[in-house]
């Protein structure tokens, strides 16, 4: 009888005659281990990237994507494309988002067994297996927007296939300058889809001294292009990350030491979770940094020491391992923290950083179990990996239930982890227009304002809870305190000049505070609070001298030119007006809010053509904007254009929320 072993050599053989065969069997799996991402939705930053990205309308939007960096947050052109092309082809239903990213995973399986096979690594089939039901890739897949790690994958592992061929390291002689093309191309995209790919060069140099032992002239000079392209591309994602995520109120500054105390912890966190996927958990405690404290340092210390004494013992054990840990340690670095990026407000790791990173232990754990030569040692090292297989494939399973929605991934997420204050944030912003939830919902803002009062998002929601609760004094004091927290925030000031608007008796703070800012003219952030307040409450003469002066100290200032248009809008001068908001979009051409206020002053003007277009526009970024439609419905009547301003008008009174029976 054929042992097990036995079994798997015959199907891998079939299988390496007719690669598709593999691939299907992963797609199989992958599909199998993900059933129940079959029936998500669109989760967080899903919303950014896919539902209300107008970008993803129009030829024009997607002309945008690739030749305007600063459109989107981020410059990942490629994503975005395939994104654009499923907006076209299914609309707004996640099922075929969901699709994509699963086969893209099988295909990112497929292309580890056949460039793990390449190098001549044993057990690479195993380890393409557990790449693709390890539970910690589930972040990568579940969630719509993490496409760039997929796809940036993807690109990457089709470049390091390109350039195997083309160095010659699975074994045969070096191929010609059109397989050192394909693998630049694909390295283009990659850097393209996300750009920690910029480290895949490093990575590939780590490979060709393991299967080498030493680096040619060629070697050097192949990747040499593929290090100016990635070094120009991540300072490109860098500069716009600074510009639209890292100006805020959050103190970056994180001196030397502490950093390298983060890296270290971050590197064997993520070994661990390899290692022992429980619990995995979307947004992971933030622990506290101090370079006073001795046992901080034993995790970078230890990171260093296997190291090096893995480059000792090469010549016993070979150079596999240390290659292993290179390639491991090179593909996160981008993410363990000595360099700055948004998420570390909240948190330093996350599953989805070591996506491809993790692919080196996995390949040393495989080929580790695949190297016995003896047919016993051999059937037991199989019953093992398949054991792995099905505990790991169990793990993805359960693991992917929480992305089913926005509520069930913050409920998951407080369950593993009740010191979350985002997660109580988000979830109470998810109850707070459910019927009867008011309770809990002010539960949960507590508990994140206890965690962390200068949340100003926490505090803003809880404001609006409280005069949900007819308690506007109480209310008022956590605006404020949105206020002081808040930085570049804008909220507050909008909800806060709500807020007086409509309570009588709180008008005099208005005064109060008005008051306690004149008495300091040197703080020009004071003085853009003042102009604020005062805009909101209604003074427009006194704000638009406020922001004329602001726009004068800060000529680049999208805000500056926003409010200013807001302030000139109501002063009545819709011509001056018009001038500040178009100014306003050329420094952020996605501002619903100025798109939506130029065509009201532009149709105040006479240029009601112009108006419709920014009306359409308006109604397009926002689709779900009662107000946006009711917009345009009034211009396209201007416009003598009946039918469609009764069809506008009718969409906004369907979005408009039904009173509550008396």
């Amino acid at each position: 009888m054929m042992s097990i072993s036995a079994r798997w050599l015959a199907v891998v053989e079939a299988w390496r005659k007719r690669p598709w065969l593999g691939l299907v069997a992963l797609a199989g799996l992958v599909i199998l281990a993900y059933l129940p991402v079959w029936h998500a939705g669109f989760i967080w930053d899903d919303n950014e990237y896919v539902v209300d990205n107008v970008l993803l309308n129009s030829v024009g939007g997607l002309r945008a994507i690739w030749d305007t960096p600063g459109a989107l947050a981020q410059y990942y052109p490629l994503v975005f494309t395939s994104f654009w092309l499923e907006h076209h082809l299914w609309g707004l239903h996640p099922a075929g988002y969901h699709a994509v990213n699963l086969l893209l995973h099988a295909l990112n399986a497929w292309l580890v067994w056949r460039l793990l096979r390449a190098w001549r690594v044993p057990g690479a089939w195993w380890a393409a297996l557990i790449f693709a039901v390890h539970p910690v890739h589930v972040e990568s897949v579940a969630w719509i927007t993490e496409r760039k790690n997929l796809l940036s994958a993807a690109c990457s592992l089709g470049a390091l296939l390109a350039m195997t061929r083309w160095a010659g390291l699975d074994g045969t002689r070096p191929r010609g300058a059109r397989w050192y093309a394909l693998g630049l191309v694909l390295f283009a995209g990659a850097m393209l889809s996300k750009t920690v790919s910029c480290t895949i060069p490093a990575a590939w140099l780590a490979v060709v001294w393991w299967r080498r032992g030493e680096w040619t002239r060629r070697d050097l000079v192949g990747v040499l292009p593929m290090f100016v392209l990635g070094l120009a591309l991540a300072w490109l994602t860098m500069t716009l990350e600074h510009r639209h995520l890292l100006q805020t109120a959050y103190d970056w500054s994180l001196n030397g030491s502490q950093r390298v105390l983060i890296a270290g912890r971050a590197a064997w966190f993520y070994l661990g979770k390899l290692a022992w996927p429980h619990p995995l958990i979307f947004i992971y405690p933030r622990w506290s940094v101090d370079a006073q404290v001795w046992w901080q340092w034993l995790f970078p210390a230890a990171a260093v020491a296997a190291v090096v004494a893995l480059w000792a013992l090469r010549r016993r054990i070979g150079r596999g391992p240390l290659a292993a840990t290179l390639w491991f340690g090179i593909l996160v670095s981008p993410t363990l923290g000595l360099i700055d990026f948004y998420p570390m407000r909240y948190t330093f790791v996350a599953d989805h950083y070591q996506y491809l990173a993790s692919l080196g232990p996995l390949a040393l754990l495989a080929a580790g179990l695949s190297r016995p030569t003896d047919r016993w040692t051999q059937r037991r090292c199989a019953v093992v990996l398949t054991g792995l297989l099905m505990v790991l494939g169990i793990l993805t399973w359960r693991q992917s239930r929480d992305y089913r929605d926005l509520k069930t991934l913050w409920t998951s997420t407080l369950a593993k982890s009740p010191s979350c204050w985002m997660a109580h944030n988000n979830l109470a912003t998810i109850l707070l227009d459910q019927p009867g939830a008011l309770d809990r919902t002010e539960s949960h803002l507590r508990a994140a304002l206890a965690l962390k009062p200068e949340y100003p998002e926490a505090q803003i929601n809880l404001g609006i809870v409280l005069i949900r609760r007819s308690r506007p004094t109480e209310a008022t004091h956590h605006f404020l305190a949105a206020m002081r927290y808040s930085g570049d925030v804008m909220l507050p000031y909008q909800t806060l000049g709500v807020l007086l608007s409509t309570q009588g008796p709180l008008k005099d703070q208005v005064g109060q505070l008005a008051e306690q800012l004149r008495q300091q003219p040197g703080s020009e952030a004071l003085a853009d609070r003042l102009g604020l307040v005062l805009l909101y409450h209604g003074d427009f003469e006194s704000a638009r001298e406020w922001f004329a002066q602001l726009t004068a100290r800060q000529p680049n200032s999208a805000f500056a030119f926003r409010y200013y248009g807001r302030a000139l809008q109501g002063a009545g001068r819709s011509a001056e007006a018009a001038k500040a908001y178009r100014r306003a979009l050329d420094l952020d051409p996605r501002d619903f809010e100025v798109i939506n206020n130029l065509a009201v002053v532009l149709m105040q003007t006479g240029h009601v053509e112009e108006a419709v277009n920014y009306a359409r526009q308006a109604t397009r970024l926002a689709p779900f904007s009662a107000g946006a439609w009711a917009n345009l419905a009034v211009v396209l009547e201007a416009q003598g254009k009946s039918a469609q301003a009764a069809s506008a008008r009718s969409k906004s009174l369907a979005l408009r929320p039904v009173p509550a029976a008396q």
